[in-house]
């Protein structure tokens, strides 16, 4: 999944050409993203994009979901309740919400690597409208996702294919991923691997 929210050039923005435009172009140019601010570098003008507001985020999210999954059935169904999931600590049904999706995304669309998985598990994750983030650094590593709900409660997930889920979670405690989140009221940390013959993700959570 193309990161959007980045760093463009004034010639990438504004590139008409259908055969060589960018994603992120492309999306300014068709209204689903806008200009956070601008800088100059090098008598060079760049501009930071972001999604205008949260509506067009959890909309342009889902509108992936819908590409990608086979039975999509909107909104109230899939995201509603992991939203109340993730907001209430419901392991179970978050666990059941993720698997759900993964079933239903053709294998040959992410195969059996880590970073196909991760993309699928992010768009959804973002799709929530919650705030989320992939691949961020920290101190000692890198966080796969974290994910905070309003009612500050924040999820680190770690995500394995065709290993195991301890492993993971294990990831998370020895690089202390969760170190600057523990004031929140409420820190779960999960460590997951995708069974890539189930086709199935295992999950181990731990309260902080």
């Amino acid at each position: 999944m193309p990161n959007l929210e980045l760093m463009v050039s004034e010639e990438d923005l504004n590139r008409v050409d259908v055969e060589k435009i960018s994603i992120e172009a492309l999306m300014y140019q068709t209204g689903y993203l806008t200009i956070d601010y601008e800088k100059e570098e090098y008598d060079r003008k760049f501009y930071k994009l972001r999604y205008p507001n949260k509506e067009v985020q959890i909309s342009f999210n889902e509108n992936l979901l819908r590409e990608f999954v086979r039975e999509w059935k909107g909104e109230d169904s899939e995201i509603n309740p992991l939203r109340r999931a993730l907001e209430n600590c419901d392991f179970q049904e978050i666990e059941y919400m993720i698997n759900k999706l993964l079933e239903n995304i053709p294998y040959d669309l992410y195969g059996n690597d880590e970073k196909s998985i991760n993309s699928f598990l992010y768009v959804y994750l973002y799709s929530t409208g919650f705030e989320c983030n992939a691949e961020l650094h920290t101190k000692l590593g890198r966080i796969d996702i974290i994910l905070r709900t309003p009612n500050k409660r924040v999820y680190i997930f770690e995500i394995k294919v065709g290993r195991d889920k301890e492993k993971a979670i294990e990831q998370i405690r020895e690089k202390e991923y969760y170190g600057k989140y523990v004031l929140e009221e409420k820190v779960i940390i999960c460590g997951m691997n995708f069974d890539t013959k189930k086709r199935k993700m295992n999950y181990k959570w731990e309260k902080i």
